[in-house]
């Protein structure tokens, strides 16, 4: 009898122990001497110690947030649970943190598949357990539209903006990391701000952008690895009033796009019957965005707009794209000198005794705007004239420093020196899209780099022999 019942008592044992699982995933597990992932999981917003999380918009903020953890090889769920607590950090950001302890993985390691999805009622929700289709979850597309209303922007409401993000992660039997996941939003996100410079409350009509949004109702949940789908679709907006010497801003979201060959375009109504169009010079608009457009009223003058794009956290430091000029003019071939009392740019006709020409030579190049046309120009066109490429486009940074969009700007006389006759010109530059001649002479530390003013340099035509003597370079 006791014989039988140590019998029995085994293949209970043995029972229970086939039941057990096979790796062991804890909100809060301490990690063991096997493989353990420890990770946290925090969205765009709220990342920067300058914006508190309590500040953000509602539909901004982590609502709720999914995990799903599968083995990449055999596509084998084996996490996927629902959150809708968090902890908050000192500026007031959400995030969860989660170790995945005692994972099994092959001897050699192993690839698991982290996915994390925040705010997932607003777009109907996923499916729970283990039988979730990854390959479904890969190629998800959500709708956010605003129902039959295909000229307004997406309907965003208290259930929050949709946030995603996947990770591949490496992992072996030794394994024990901490790693940081921040989620990405599904959307861009479009700050429209009007500055009435007046004292008079004015209402700003007619506010359409063109282009702005892609012609389909859904887009991808996870972000693609580069946008293709282009803008088509127009929004229409309701109007604004603005107080006099105030200011008054409207919030959008958008799907992310790819710029229509007729631009992002954005047109308003002020006063003036025939209203405005600005021309937003962007190769595209991604999801993460920020697009920050700013018009001020100024009475007399109309319309006067800038815009920037900056990652969607808070930080306006991290410009990615500007209307603001921003261009880099320096000299590569420079004598100055004075002339009846005040200080030139040097230049004359022909080649010195070294065969080297007389002229007076420069490098531009302009980051921004971004894609923007910029030409430019002398005041005297009759005495001077450039030698070869005096236009371009704005390029990026990066772009730059591989000296991509760098134009050498040549200027030489047109005419023999002639002695007791002053011949003088002005350098200057314009860009499409931006007021008057810009800034390419601004003062270093009091001090402008070359004779003239801010927005513009001076040149002089010279006898050959003046420019040969002259050391000043």
């Amino acid at each position: 009898m006791k014989k039988s019942r140590r019998y029995y008592f085994v293949i209970a044992a043995l029972f229970v122990m086939a039941l057990l699982p096979v790796s062991c995933i804890k909100d809060n597990f301490t990690a063991g001497e096997n493989a353990s992932v420890t990770m946290t999981f925090t969205t765009r917003v709220g990342s920067d110690t300058q914006v508190s999380g309590d500040d953000l918009a509602t539909n901004e903020r982590m609502k709720s947030l999914r995990v799903i953890v599968a083995r990449t090889s055999t596509k084998e769920v084996l996490y996927n649970v629902k959150y809708d607590t968090f902890d908050k950090g000192d500026n007031g950001q959400l995030y969860k943190t989660i170790t995945f302890s005692e994972l099994t993985t092959n001897k050699g390691g192993e690839d698991f598949d982290f996915y994390a999805i925040a705010n997932e009622e607003a777009f109907g929700g996923l499916p729970d357990g283990k039988d979730i289709k990854l390959e479904d979850l890969d190629n998800k597309a959500i709708n956010l539209t605003n129902g039959d209303s295909y000229d307004k922007p997406l309907l965003i409401t208290d259930k929050g903006i949709p946030q995603a993000k996947k990770m591949t992660m490496n992992i072996s039997s030794t394994s024990s990391e901490t790693v940081d996941m921040q989620l990405e939003f599904a959307v861009a996100k479009v700050d429209l701000t009007f500055h009435n410079t007046t004292n008079a409350q004015q209402e700003i009509t007619d506010l359409r952008f063109t282009d702005i949004m892609p012609a389909s109702t859904t887009t991808s949940l996870f972000p693609p690895e580069n946008v293709v789908v282009v803008g088509e679709r127009d929004f229409n907006l309701e109007s604004m009033p603005v107080e006099g010497q105030k200011t008054a801003t409207k919030t959008f979201y958008i799907y992310e796009s790819k710029a229509s060959a007729a631009g992002y375009k954005l047109s308003a109504k002020w006063e003036a019957p025939e209203g405005k169009d600005f021309s937003l010079n962007l190769p595209e608009i991604k999801r993460g965005q920020n697009l920050k457009i700013d018009i001020t009223l100024i009475k007399r003058e109309g319309l006067k707009i800038s815009w920037n794009v900056v990652p969607w956290n808070g930080e306006d430091t991290d410009v990615e794209f500007t209307s603001e000029f921003n261009g880099a003019f320096s000299g590569q071939l420079v004598k100055t000198g004075t002339v009846e009392g005040k200080e030139y740019i040097l230049t004359a006709e022909g080649m010195d005794s070294q065969q080297r020409e007389r002229y007076a030579q420069f490098k531009f190049v302009m980051t921004s705007p971004i894609g923007q046309n910029w030409v430019a120009h002398l005041s005297n066109p009759n005495d001077f004239e450039f030698v070869g490429d005096y236009t371009g486009v704005g390029v990026t940074q990066e772009e730059a420093d591989d000296n991509k969009g760098v134009v050498t700007l040549t200027v030489r006389p047109r005419r023999g020196f002639v002695s007791g006759e002053l011949r003088t010109t002005q350098l200057y530059i314009t860009v499409d899209g931006l007021e008057g001649s810009q800034l390419i002479n601004n003062p270093v530390e009091g001090v402008r780099p070359f004779p003239g003013e801010n927005n513009y340099v001076e040149l002089v035509q010279v006898s050959t022999a003046d420019y040969d003597t002259n050391n000043n370079n």
